[in-house]
């Protein structure tokens, strides 16, 4: 009996870390005329509980989400010394940090729309849901500002990557309401809801960025 039960832990303890095990995905990221290496890392638990981190050569992301929404997010630039922490609290996104040496302290209050850091992951579940439009809330890169996000689906384009043309579904980025004439973004996916590629225009706390996926394969 004994033997039984300590076969059944075992087996139960794998089975969790093997749920556990991260999704590795890399793409090219090209800012101001540079071109460096992305790393995106996904651990998806039983409970829900969704941990994204993102490494590139100067910048540092975790963000956690429970299901859909995001409950906590880190960043770290290495070249400005920027760095801080986010944590949600009911209907406030609370961020502390630093930046050199001034001390950013924010509150931000949102709605229903719900915190949906991991643009990657809040797309993606756009494409997959099949429904045409979202709207969430986004902090930006800086921490000086949350915004409330609206991504629309703009159908099927062709897409070459890497020497290979591949079918992808448009997604397109702006704030929502007024201040969508300052900033737009571009991400693409294919049906399965794999993050392709993706165009930032320059604002918000953030340069001009293309992302492509490093292989198809």
């Amino acid at each position: 009996m004994k033997r039984a039960v300590t076969v059944a832990l075992i087996v139960n303890i794998f089975l969790i870390v093997l749920s556990q095990k991260p999704e590795i995905m890399e793409y090219t990221e090209e800012i101001n005329g540079k071109r460096t290496i992305l790393t995106i890392s996904i651990i998806t638990s039983e409970n829900g509980r969704v941990i994204a981190q993102k490494q590139s050569e100067n910048e540092y992301y975790k963000i956690i989400n429970m299901n859909t929404f995001t409950t906590e997010f880190s960043y770290e630039n290495k070249v400005t010394g920027l760095s801080y922490d986010a944590v949600r609290n009911g209907y406030v996104i609370q961020v502390a940090g630093k930046d050199q040496n001034k001390k950013i302290i924010k509150n931000f209050k949102i709605d229903d729309c719900g915190w949906e850091q991991s643009i990657e992951l809040s797309l993606a579940q756009l494409v997959l849901s099949g429904n045409k439009d979202k709207r969430f809330w986004l902090v930006s890169l800086d921490g000086e500002r949350c915004m409330k996000m609206y991504a629309v689906n703009k159908g099927m384009e062709e897409l070459q990557i890497n020497g290979k043309k591949i079918n992808a579904i448009k997604i397109e980025v702006t704030p929502d309401g007024f201040f969508s004439i300052f900033w737009k973004a571009f991400f693409w996916y294919d049906k399965d809801g794999l993050y392709i590629k993706s165009r930032c225009s320059k604002d918000f706390g953030a340069p001009e960025c293309i992302t492509e996926i490093y292989t198809t394969e």
